[in-house]
């Protein structure tokens, strides 16, 4: 095995295996965005038809809650709401193909966004096709009010790194991503006992 460092002209012998991917996707960062949950303060889940999600992070302790409920009825599951904002959090992407060649069989299936609490804010073109879920992911940043200038700076620099990556693809998204980010209001609601509690 010969190796040449830089600009050297000189190559040199060594020892050794050179481990190669067998697959293309082995060769790239697969990574799309990593938000870590409890920074997550807004969350909007637009169906392609039916009742928007939004929920929104009161408190830095507090968890998200639904503001989109309808009355006589209550969250089913909290847990479930508290996933969602996870849904970004390491989230690497399974096949990729340019925005301007989608799947045939692709149907608009909405449009997620998540906000953080530095003002970071991250929009998710949806598209059901097969089996599979597929995004455009684009990224923004305006810094929210008391936030500290260096946390208004992260998230300018965090939404131009994720744009660079992300601008002019299309992502399948893991399943469980998928799962949560077509999450329906009529999924996570469950009417009121005949008794209001």
């Amino acid at each position: 095995l010969y190796l040449r460092r830089g600009d050297e002209t000189r190559s040199w012998l060594v020892r050794g295996t050179v481990a190669v991917p067998e697959e293309p996707l082995d060769w790239i960062d697969r990574s799309i965005a990593d938000i870590d949950a409890d920074s997550v303060i807004r969350i909007a889940l637009e169906p392609a038809a039916g009742v928007a999600v939004v929920a929104l992070r009161e408190a830095e302790k507090e968890g998200l809650r639904v503001q989109t409920v309808p009355e006589g009825h209550r969250v089913a599951d909290q847990r479930r709401v508290d996933a969602i904002a996870g849904a970004l959090q390491v989230l690497d992407f399974s096949e990729a193909r340019k925005a301007t060649a989608p799947p045939p069989d692709a149907t608009p299936a909405g449009i997620a966004t998540i906000t953080t609490r530095d003002g970071l804010t991250l929009r998710l073109d949806l598209l059901t096709a097969g089996d599979g879920v597929w995004a455009g992911v684009g990224a923004v940043a305006d810094p929210i009010a008391g936030t500290t200038p260096a946390d208004g700076e992260g998230a300018v620099a965090r939404a131009a790194t994720i744009g660079r990556r992300t601008d002019g693809w299309l992502y399948r998204l893991p399943a469980y991503a998928a799962e949560l980010l077509t999450t329906t209001l009529e999924g996570l609601i469950e009417p009121l006992p005949a008794d209001g509690t």
